[in-house]
């Protein structure tokens, strides 16, 4: 389930760590909705709903540590595999329609909300766009330091297939192990980008990617994601 929620700025611009911003819209949105459903989303730790985001900013334009928005619009989007947790979050955003949030020296105000109409995927391989970066990571040593990798690397395309997988297999368990090992993805562009992430600048992917998989397993990644730090604003992925 995706959902749509734009927001009107009191200024013309955002820090760059905007996705640090609209996660903290969110956890005040879903808060004031219902205690046990904020709990779901933020305190269960592996329980918590799988889900993504990506910001839209039509006229957007990086100037240092700020992006200038003429327009003063952001369209909030997000995605989730639980029709129940959609609902919610829709709901959620609905109760607080027209509601002004003040951070980081500006106002933003729920000007709109909408379930949007998703396309179901039913062949055996499909072309997806990262509607935001994709974030490929890996832990290492002792103190699980973590590294970056590009989609330009074939070390970086190794670990999305492995971490693709093991996500899938999290989701549908051993018994669909012969459908995941037949998940094969093809990156047919990709751009890096250095994307601010709660004060860190991070190495990230901006991509057509396609992927050969049961229909099934497409039409989870449409809304699941792919990637590391989903539920911080990355991987989501639109189809072409």
């Amino acid at each position: 389930m995706r959902i749509s929620a734009e927001f009107l700025l009191g200024q013309n611009k955002i820090d760059r760590d905007s996705n640090r911003i609209f996660i903290s819209i969110l956890k005040s949105i879903l808060g004031k909705y219902d205690k046990v459903i904020y709990k779901s989303f933020f305190e269960m730790g592996s329980a918590t709903k799988p889900y993504c985001f990506s910001l839209h900013m039509k006229d957007g334009r990086l100037a240092g540590n700020e992006i200038k928005i003429p327009s003063r619009k952001i369209t909030f989007k997000i995605s989730t595999i639980s029709l129940e947790s959609g609902l919610h979050i829709y709901n959620a955003f609905v109760q607080s329609l027209h509601k002004i949030y003040y951070i980081a020296e500006n106002s933003f105000t729920l000007n709109d909300v909408n379930i949007e109409r998703e396309k179901k995927i039913y062949d055996n391989e499909a072309v997806f766009t990262a509607l935001s970066p994709v974030v490929i990571r890996k832990y290492e040593g002792i103190d699980r330091e973590i590294s970056y990798f590009s989609l330009n690397e074939e070390e970086g395309k190794k670990l999305l297939m492995g971490n693709l997988k093991k996500q899938i297999l999290k989701e549908f368990g051993e018994d669909n192990i012969i459908d995941i090992d037949y998940i094969e993805v093809d990156v047919l562009f990709n751009k890096e980008v250095n994307i601010k992430n709660y004060g860190t600048d991070i190495l990230a992917n901006v991509c057509n990617i396609r992927i050969f998989a049961k229909p099934y397993i497409l039409n989870y990644i449409h809304k699941a994601g792919i990637g590391g730090h989903k539920r911080t604003g990355f991987g989501m992925m639109g189809l072409q």
